[in-house]
Formats: structure tokens, C-alpha cells, sequence
């Protein structure tokens, strides 16, 4: 079946736009300014986004005006990426690690 790696979606990105392999879980919604992680609120886009693109990629029809239209898989999902990126970088308060709790995103389909 046809995904997105759930590591993108879990992704914890440092403020500078690089991968974070810290261990640390001091994710907070709140305004504190001594917290290391920041979340935001749920941005309610990403799952839609994410929901948008399963059905262009199921759907046989539109995959292939897609395809026509020069836009690949690997073309859709490098926009998708970069969408969720900057959503994710700058719905909230700037932190120097980001997060994203959107609950339906992994329930996409």
C-alpha cells in the first residue's frame, strides 16, 4: 500500500531545520519560555493534507492526470514535506525543537 514514511510525520526538528536525535520529551503547549520543545496546537491542515493526498494516489483516474501533469509521487510527496515543515516550524511560539501532535494524523486514509 501506498504511504508516507511515519517517520516524516514524527519527525523533531531543531529550529535551524535539522533532525534532532535527542531523546528529550519535554514537549509542552503551553507559553512557558524555558521549555525545549515546542508543539502548538493541532494545525488541523496536516491531516487534511495528508487525507488529500492518500485519495489523489488511490484514485487510478486522478494518479494518472497527476502523473500527465508531470507531477509524481516523489514530486507530491517532496511538497507535502515541505508544506508540513513550515507548518510545523511556524504555527507556534519559536522553540529550539519542534513537534507536531496532530492526533489525526496517523489516521489517515
Amino acid at each position: 500500500m501506498d504511504h508516507i514514511d511515519p517517520v516524516l510525520l514524527n519527525v523533531t526538528v531543531d529550529s535551524d531545520g535539522y533532525d534532532s536525535d535527542s531523546d528529550e520529551s519535554n514537549c509542552d503547549d503551553s507559553n512557558n519560555d524555558d521549555v525545549n520543545m515546542q508543539c502548538g496546537q493541532e494545525t488541523r491542515v496536516i491531516p487534511r493534507l495528508l487525507q488529500m493526498r492518500f485519495h489523489w494516489l488511490k484514485s487510478e483516474k486522478e494518479s494518472v492526470r497527476l502523473e500527465q501533469a508531470g507531477i509524481t509521487k516523489n514530486v507530491l510527496d517532496s511538497a507535502i514535506a515541505a508544506f508540513t515543515l513550515e507548518i510545523i516550524a511556524k504555527h507556534g511560539e519559536p522553540a529550539p525543537r519542534l513537534c507536531n501532535k496532530d492526533p489525526l494524523t496517523i489516521k489517515v486514509r
